[in-house]
């Protein structure tokens, strides 16, 4: 018998299980890639998101916890003026990848740098993600992503958010 963790293997730094969650590592580093060196989000959605159908989104950033279809656009449009600030960069870290046919998923930390608070100072934000991915028409699309905080339950505060 074989556990979950005998089956993950190295691949560019992160742990996949099969050549499928090898490609879906390879386009997420492609998708950081593009957030780092392109700053805009429509270059994202259009090369991973399954933007022409359905997408679920939940998101840690408001209003609403969950963002579909066209909520879903707007939502990431109302995003995309963090994602273009001088010094931005979106690292993604320790992805661990899980691919059966046309089917995967990728769950990795994401560190965000480069944002302000209101008063001007700047911040780092860790946060999880987990990226459900389908193949369509032979490129992985992804079609769900949860981000989230871990949370102290005493003083009900996020895990992984601070100042530079």
């Amino acid at each position: 018998m074989t556990t979950i963790d005998q089956a993950f293997h190295e691949f560019k730094g992160h742990l996949a299980t099969s050549k499928a969650a090898e490609e879906l590592i390879a386009a997420e580093l492609d998708l950081e890639h593009i957030y780092n060196t392109t700053q805009q989000m429509n270059a994202g959605l259009e090369a991973y998101y399954n933007h022409e159908g359905h997408v679920r989104f939940f998101d840690v950033m408001g209003p609403k916890f969950e963002q579909a279809g066209e909520d879903f656009l707007k939502h990431w449009m109302a995003m995309g003026p963090q994602f273009q600030a001088d010094g931005f960069s979106l690292n993604f870290e320790e992805m661990q990848a899980y691919a059966s046919g046309d089917v995967g998923f990728v769950s990795m930390i994401q560190v965000h740098r480069g944002g302000k608070d209101p008063e001007g100072n700047p911040y780092v934000f860790r946060f999880r993600v987990t990226d459900g991915m389908r193949k369509i028409d032979g490129k992985w699309r992804i079609v769900h992503e949860h981000l989230s905080f871990p949370i102290n339950l005493n003083d009900r505060t996020a895990y992984g958010v601070g100042s530079v």
